[in-house]
């Protein structure tokens, strides 16, 4: 782009300028970059539940492991 603007009677560069940077072809790289970006925060957002729900249920599934003991058939089972 710098060419073209340090040429600017060239018109084989001002065409390819005009036809890279503007109109449909910007409206599509920035209507891409915001629907990614958008992604990218609803992702975050998922990824922090998800590590609270983990938090969550990480005691949860583990105090039956603990309560185990104190049964009385997990002392001395035969098997």
């Amino acid at each position: 782009m710098s060419e073209a603007q340090a040429n600017p009677n060239n018109n084989t560069l001002a065409n390819e300028v005009n036809t890279l940077f503007k109109g449909e072809a910007l409206r599509g790289m920035l209507l891409d970059a915001y629907a990614f970006g958008t992604m990218g925060t609803i992702m975050g957002y998922a990824a922090i539940a998800a590590f609270i729900a983990a938090a969550i249920m990480l005691p949860l599934n583990s105090w039956p492991l603990t309560r185990a003991k104190d049964r009385p058939e997990s002392r001395g089972a035969d098997w």
